[in-house]
């Protein structure tokens, strides 16, 4: 079995759709079940698979593998451990695949695929100390406005926020978050 950062070097290489797949279907099991994996290659190589893959009609058969991948990916428990830059980028191409989804509308499977890339943005934020996902979505929703809206902005910041009142350490978790801002 090769190193997760070896398969993550080989995916933007292949050739072949079949190659692809088989690829993302190795990534994506190697990460369910190789819990001390280093994902920041892994991590770099589906930011940039994302752009090179999503919205691009000629790439439409890549983009169920790639979305396999990360789903599995942003559901790993050694994600807080990347880089902020990393998190950042993952963020960023998420959200820009979110904001203009028409790109799924005229592919077999679009909605699914919309609904895997979705729940895998929902995931990420999730597995983020609530600080940098608060941190996060304040960056690039000032930063990077012209590709990601604010209103899928506010959406996120909205899920991240739910139940802070209600949280045991409510008053520490708000003064956290008030430090970021």
């Amino acid at each position: 079995q090769a190193p997760i950062a070896e398969l993550a070097r080989q995916l933007p290489q292949c050739g072949c759709s079949d190659d692809f797949s088989a690829y993302c279907g190795a990534l994506k099991h190697r990460v369910k079940h190789d819990k001390e994996a280093d994902l920041g290659p892994l991590a770099e190589a589906l930011v940039h698979a994302m752009r090179m893959y999503f919205g691009h009609d000629r790439c439409a058969d890549r983009c169920k593998p790639l979305a396999d991948v990360l789903d599995e990916f942003c559901a790993a428990k050694g994600l807080r451990s990347l880089a902020s830059d990393l998190h950042r980028g993952l963020l960023r191409e998420l959200l820009r695949n979110l904001n203009d989804s028409t790109w799924t509308k005229h592919m077999e499977g679009g909605s699914q695929l919309l609904r895997m890339v979705n729940l895998s943005c929902v995931t990420l934020l999730a597995n983020l100390s609530r600080a940098s996902a608060v941190a996060l979505l304040l960056d690039l929703g000032t930063d990077e406005s012209e590709v990601i809206s604010s209103s899928l902005v506010v959406k996120c910041f909205r899920k991240v926020t739910r139940g802070l009142s209600s949280s045991s350490t409510a008053e520490a978790d708000v003064n956290t978050l008030l430090e970021v801002v």
